[in-house]
């Protein structure tokens, strides 16, 4: 097996900027634990390229302002920005909202934005940073959320059509069980699925899907069964259950974030 995250306490450096490739970004207490395992994660998916901007909370937002415009300066394409409050172990909470397919200009608006947000809703004496992952836009087909629970012995694998905003809607989507240990397939759901979000000027938009795809699975069992197993193996490498975000282009698996249970 092998050998969980180091999640022990440690000072963190306050701010830095760096590419997935930098060491600190695989270690937890710099940055926080689903950075570890998305710059890890290369083992199992193809990861986009990414830069990680890590700050003190409370920083002050013309300085954020300049050091976001400094780590995105010449950055081409578009940008997916997402961000967390972290603590010395590298728990992480995630900090809403996230979005896809913005210029770089916008996406330093962004990490403004959740700095500011950030300093208004972290647990003092407990969150100590504000970790923001700029990750390179990738405009998914379908999307999987992969839910590894081993209290349940069980992994969900729910899915849609389009970009996995769609997850925070109102609309149903397929939903396949596995049984753990051995991923034996439980149940698998196929609903309708009129709509998905996909990528539209300066950001998302919610688009009608072809009728023939609509009641088409938007990932089959094989394929889920070989997320849920690489997704397992990231939450036993993690050291704890988790929830892992997989964006499907053709026969490319891309791990594009996930949550994990507090250690």
């Amino acid at each position: 097996m092998t050998a969980q995250l180091d999640s022990g306490p440690a000072v963190p450096e306050r701010s830095w900027t760096g590419t997935l490739e930098d060491p600190r970004c695989r270690d937890p207490r710099s940055t926080v634990r689903p950075v570890a395992v998305i710059a890890r994660g290369d083992r199992h998916f193809t990861v986009p390229e990414a830069l990680v901007i890590v700050l003190p909370v409370g920083s002050c937002l013309d300085t954020v302002a300049a050091e976001a415009a400094a780590a995105l300066d010449g950055v081409g394409g578009r940008v997916t920005v997402r961000g967390w409050l972290g603590d010395e172990h590298g728990n992480a909470q995630a900090l809403p909202p996230y979005w896809h397919n913005l210029d770089p200009v916008a996406a330093q608006e962004s990490v403004v934005e959740l700095a500011a947000l950030g300093a208004r809703s972290h647990e003092a004496g407990r969150h100590d940073r504000v970790v923001v992952l700029c990750q390179r836009f990738v405009p998914t087909s379908a999307a999987a959320r992969v839910v590894v629970d081993s209290t349940a012995r069980q992994v969900r694998v729910d899915s849609c059509w389009g970009l996995d905003e769609m997850f925070d809607t109102v609309f149903a989507t397929d939903t396949l069980i596995l049984s753990l240990p051995a991923l034996d397939i439980v149940r698998h759901t196929v609903v309708q699925k009129p709509n998905a979000v996909r990528a539209a000027d300066g950001g998302t938009a919610m688009v009608s899907v072809a009728p023939d795809r609509r009641g088409r699975a938007a990932v089959y069992p094989d394929l889920g069964r070989r997320l849920g197993t690489a997704c397992r193996h990231l939450s036993l490498d993690a050291g704890s259950d988790g929830r892992f975000t997989i964006g499907i282009v053709g026969d490319r698996h891309y791990l594009l974030t996930c949550e994990l249970d507090e250690l």
